[in-house]
């Protein structure tokens, strides 16, 4: 949605690791990017890596 916001991540979210950068443009932080909320085909995508691990 192109906002931001602080605070816990909600479950079931996809979650990537990224910057966001400072209003003055000389630095980045760094945020836990939600890219999506976790549908049917990205758990069928992780079922294979929950099976490896087992």
């Amino acid at each position: 949605t192109g906002s931001v916001s602080y605070g816990r991540v909600p479950s079931g979210s996809v979650v990537i690791s990224g910057t966001l950068p400072k209003d003055d443009g000389k630095y980045s932080l760094y945020a836990a990017i939600i890219v999506k909320r976790v549908d049917a085909q990205t758990r069928a995508k992780t079922s294979l890596n929950d099976l490896l691990r087992d």
